[in-house]
């Protein structure tokens, strides 16, 4: 599919379903199943709706909509609904030689339902040759599939004062905050805390974070047993 689409010359289209809890308004707006109910509201549940532009055989442009309709205009080829881990497959399969909008197709992919992306993802964000704005969607969205792997957020009450901590520590001179934040998320903590400290250093060491995302992702990671003493000191020094 990827190849019938990379020949053709104009725009391609194409929709498949998304993960429970992905909505959208239909044009720009898509919700990934973090916000609110009042801000849900205006969103309708997929199918996630794909315009591709093809020029050269590479995609050049792409927009991503959850919910409406597609507008009047056709297009070139119309591939209809399609299974959705085949359209994330594909959908990869482009952004790896896509340019300024890989990082919408790495979306697109991220939310398709039943597709299991991360070994791809890993794969973009490690190659050289693919363009930064797929590596950088590859590396955020492989930062949110290890959080997913660390199981649901513990049930307890709001820790504001830690998650401001981890935050404040992202801040700090790279050489500090790095191996803070993988001490954190590596290490024998609340999972909500670990998930904020794996956001964080995906925005302060790419690198750093993309081995940290892998070693939990294939459970070669290190969790770090820590007794509560040790682990009441290290947030006291946060």
């Amino acid at each position: 599919m990827a190849d019938r689409i990379v020949a053709t010359e104009g725009e391609v289209r194409l929709s498949y379903g998304t993960k429970s809890g992905v909505c959208g308004d239909g044009r720009n707006n898509v919700n990934t199943g973090s916000s609110s109910h009042d801000m849900r509201e205006w969103c309708e549940p997929g199918p996630a709706r794909m315009r591709l532009t093809v020029r050269g055989g590479r995609v050049v442009d792409a927009d991503l909509a959850v919910g409406g309709r597609w507008d009047d205009r056709r297009a070139v080829l119309d591939l209809g609904r399609v299974a959705a881990p085949l359209a994330a497959e594909v959908l990869l399969t482009l952004a790896a030689d896509a340019r300024d909008d890989g990082g919408k197709l790495v979306m697109g992919a991220a939310l398709a339902d039943s597709a299991t992306v991360w070994p791809t993802l890993l794969d973009l964000a490690k190659t050289p040759s693919v363009s930064e704005d797929t590596r950088e969607s590859a590396t955020l969205w492989l930062g949110f599939a290890a959080g997913d792997a660390l199981g649901p957020d513990d049930e307890a009450e709001d820790d504001d004062v830690r998650e401001s901590a981890i935050f404040a520590l992202s801040q700090r001179p790279r050489n500090e905050a790095v191996p803070a934040l993988t001490r954190v998320a590596e290490g024998d903590h609340p999972v909500h805390l670990r998930k904020s400290a794996l956001f964080w250093l995906g925005q302060t060491d790419r690198k750093r974070a993309i081995s940290v995302y892998e070693g939990i992702l294939t459970g070669s990671g290190k969790r770090g047993r820590r007794g509560r003493r040790e682990q009441r000191v290290q947030w006291s020094l946060c």
